[in-house]
């Protein structure tokens, strides 16, 4: 992890121990994610920038889901997840559609991101999780919006979700937290969503939300 990414890190972790009430030993990870709930479970979302995890957690809340977190979701003891709701980034390319289903959105200002040279708008929910009670979550998904590939949505192994995941994350160096995460992981099941079309993308994250671990 480089200079800029451990000093992020102290200084969110900092705000997520004044805003939680919670000692950074209770603390198992930070994860580079998005997070989206339904008030019993909770969903993490990963892939590189511009896979569309912003936008596909934009158009998850407005079909009634709780946006947990959109770059960075805490995890404490018992491997539950915390809320860290922020504005969304939605990229030039989703307005016309984060417009039409969120029509608040029109009115959010436009912003030059220099580092990425693309322009981006904030999306102001109405509704962010106000629930900050922990959730379990033993899913994730690898988001992968592109126009030209076949939609799945199918089963992956772990490797292909931590070397996108673990890098700009933190983990707990305390022995006990560090193994609690070990054992979560192993529980997990992992996925890759490859979508061009919205509701086929809302559609496989909604099953997902009614299955149980196997």
């Amino acid at each position: 992890m480089n200079r800029i990414h451990y000093i992020q890190g102290k200084v969110t972790m900092e705000i997520l121990k004044l805003t939680n009430q919670i000692e950074e030993s209770k603390f198992i990870a930070t994860f580079h994610s998005a997070a989206i709930g339904n008030g019993k479970k909770g969903i993490l979302l990963t892939g590189i920038s511009g896979s569309g995890k912003s936008t596909l957690s934009a158009l998850l809340a407005s079909q009634g889901f709780d946006i947990l977190s959109d770059d960075l979701t805490p995890m404490v003891e018992g491997n539950l997840i915390l809320s860290n709701p922020s504005a969304l980034s939605i990229k030039e390319g989703a307005f016309n559609t984060i417009e039409s289903t969120h029509p608040n959105f029109r009115n959010s200002g436009t912003v030059l991101n220099l580092k990425k040279n693309i322009k981006v708008k904030y999306l102001p929910l109405k509704k962010f999780s106000d629930r900050n009670t922990p959730l379990p979550c033993h899913q994730i998904i690898k988001v992968n919006y592109s126009k030209k590939s076949k939609e799945s949505l199918k089963k992956i192994n772990c490797n292909s979700i931590l070397d996108t995941l673990i890098p700009d994350s933190w983990i707990s160096p305390k022995k006990e937290n560090a193994e609690s995460f070990l054992n979560w992981i192993s529980q997990c099941q992992f996925y890759e969503l490859t979508y061009n079309e919205n509701q086929f993308a809302i559609d496989q994250v909604k099953a997902l939300f009614k299955t149980t671990l196997s």
